[in-house]
């Protein structure tokens, strides 16, 4: 099964954003927000909904050179 990173460059500030976490939720895909974005949208570490988690620029990296695809938007 091919492994796809997706990267959104949004204003986390922006409807759309929040709407493309939720609906990635939704479908089961594990979502990895930096810090500094999780502030933004007021989220702090103990967020309650399963599958957000904070990333970060190491795990970046790490997730770029295993995905067989990068979709960025």
């Amino acid at each position: 099964m091919a492994k796809a990173l997706i990267i959104v460059h949004a204003p986390p500030e922006a409807a759309d954003c929040r709407v493309l976490f939720y609906e990635l939720l939704d479908v089961g895909l594990d979502v990895q927000v930096f810090g500094s974005t999780m502030k933004k949208l007021g989220w702090d570490e103990a967020y309650p909904l399963p599958g957000i988690h904070r990333g970060s620029m190491k795990a970046l990296s790490a997730l770029m050179s295993a995905a067989d695809e990068i979709i960025t938007f």
